[in-house]
């Protein structure tokens, strides 16, 4: 089970997952993307919520709505955030962002997820976080994506105390 599922904000999160109904971006999502996008970032960096729903987990889950039709500014934004030193905030880019970027768009996305990820140690902890969905599991690249976890897993990157186990 994934760390975020026994947290008490993400569980909230995690059951009203915008990318499990798969809702599509409103027609304006360009600017719809770019306020999400703002509102999450005032919140953030944050603490996390001591109880409830976390504020800063459900602007990220809005950030993800936007993931199919808006990737580039969902990437920008993980980008930022993936790498921050605060492990509650990379439990939120990895598993309502970045592995539902893969998901959708693995192969315009790896690479740049991978250049990341082995140079930056918390980016790579972030990847690692993540579990393989839709485009991550095809041939070939579901291959791509458990040679740089396991590069990463070698690498000794940041501590993966509280993340979620494969």
């Amino acid at each position: 089970m994934k760390a975020s599922a026994v947290k008490a904000g993400p569980t909230a999160a995690a059951q009203s997952h915008p990318l499990s109904g798969r809702g599509l971006a409103p027609r304006s999502s360009v600017m719809s993307v770019r306020r999400a996008i703002h509102e999450a970032e005032s919140l953030l960096p944050g603490e996390p919520a001591a109880v409830g729903e976390d504020p800063r987990w459900q602007a990220i889950i809005a950030v993800g709505n936007y993931i199919e039709r808006e990737p580039e500014a969902v990437w920008g934004f993980i980008s930022r955030w993936g790498g921050h030193p605060q492990e509650d905030l990379r439990d939120a880019i990895a598993t309502c962002l970045l592995e539902h970027l893969l998901e959708y768009h693995f192969a315009a996305y790896f690479p740049q997820v991978e250049e990341r990820a082995l140079a930056e140690p918390l980016f790579g902890d972030t990847f690692l976080r993540c579990w393989r969905f839709g485009q991550s599991e095809e041939p070939g690249n579901v291959e791509r994506f458990e040679v740089l976890s396991k590069r990463l897993r070698e690498g000794k990157p940041a501590s993966r105390e509280g993340g979620h186990e494969r």
